[in-house]
């Protein structure tokens, strides 16, 4: 499902750059770098709602895009409610809608007439939210609360992305964006096209609105990167040869990735999980992936943010990873090691990783 996604994705960028100005050859081949780069390579091989979100928020662009503007706010709210990032979407609207061909002589009337369609579109989205989560209505600040957190670097996403993946192997983008947006300024390009530095400036908006270091956001920001390198590249009659590098770039990462886990098994991960948690009732606390050992049982992943008193027991099994090693969920880190003792370690690899599992009791 994430993989089809992905590709109707990348085929509503396609057509939302076609539509907006941008030739056809550049359009297809962002559409075909989009499937290519990790952050959406990634998503479309992952059990996540972002491959999801991120096509509905880029089929509100695309509706955008084709005056479709109570779609555009349809499918703006839909993306809000399986993912809050999802007011990614409303930000590309805004993009779209500042550097329209018409934007400087649009009157104040067709302008109200957008905005008007765009709010009942939005404001349908909002019943058919109430209408699924009526009951829990008073849980959505404090999940947005809890959720839009970060840690103390000033830009959470793009900092967990470029600085903190695994051999810092996204430094080389980080180094052609920032220098294709240095050309781009430079050269007053901004002259030539709104879209580009529109979609740059909102994207970046998004990094600073979304506070949580996931860098699987980054699917929401790297349109306008690739945009911008690939805009630059066509206009300098270098587009070939930035395929043929982006290719020389990627394959030898995706090529490293197969080879270090061509064995892995999510079956066999599954089987050694229940192998080291002994049978019984007692609840237990792991990474979402770890639901699938424990469909029978009592489980909670490790990012819980209901009521953490409500789920002790005299004797719970927590599955540790480098997150919770890491801090990354302070209060229920700080509950258990506060309440509970061990009485038993497991530990196991996956994918490189440590895997701990603790049965815990209880402190008398």
């Amino acid at each position: 499902i994430s993989l089809i996604c992905t590709v109707f994705s990348a085929v509503c960028w396609s057509c939302l750059l076609l539509k907006n100005g941008l030739s056809r050859r550049l359009s297809i081949l962002f559409g075909l770098s989009l499937l290519l780069v990790e952050p959406y390579f990634g998503a479309a091989n992952q059990a996540r709602p972002d491959a999801l979100s991120f096509l509905l928020v880029s089929a509100a662009a695309l509706a955008f895009s084709f005056h479709r503007n109570l779609v555009a706010g349809l499918l703006s709210a839909v993306a809000i409610e399986i993912h809050p990032v999802g007011i990614s979407a409303i930000l590309f609207i805004a993009a779209l809608f500042l550097s329209e061909q018409d934007a400087a002589t649009r009157t104040w009337r067709a302008a109200v007439r957008t905005i008007l369609w765009l709010s009942a579109g939005l404001l349908a989205g909002l019943i058919y939210y109430y209408l699924l989560h009526a009951q829990h209505l008073s849980l959505i600040a404090t999940t947005i609360q809890h959720g839009n957190v970060g840690g103390n670097e000033v830009n959470h996403i793009l900092f967990e992305y470029f600085f903190k993946t695994k051999y810092f192997r996204h430094i080389p983008e980080l180094v052609a964006i920032v220098a294709a947006a240095a050309m781009f300024l430079l050269k007053r390009h901004y002259r030539d096209t709104r879209l580009v530095p529109a979609l740059f400036v909102v994207c970046i908006l998004f990094t600073l609105i979304i506070r949580r270091p996931n860098f699987m956001y980054t699917i929401y920001v790297y349109p306008a990167f690739l945009l911008l390198i690939l805009w630059l590249s066509e206009k300098y009659n270098f587009l070939r040869v930035a395929t043929v590098l982006l290719l020389l770039y990627l394959i030898p990462q995706y090529g490293l990735v197969y080879v270090k886990n061509r064995n892995w098994s999510m079956d066999r991960y599954i089987a050694s999980i229940q192998k080291a948690v002994p049978e019984g009732t007692a609840p237990v606390l792991g990474r979402p992936n770890d639901w699938f050992a424990f469909l029978d049982r009592r489980f909670y992943t490790t990012d819980f943010r209901g009521d953490l008193e409500g789920i002790l027991a005299q004797e719970i099994v927590l599955i540790e990873d480098d997150l919770y090693r890491s801090g990354h969920y302070p209060e229920l880190k700080t509950l258990i090691e506060k309440s509970y003792r061990p009485t038993g370690t497991v530990e196991l690899n996956s994918l490189g990783e440590t895997i701990t599992v603790q049965i815990l009791n209880l402190i008398d």
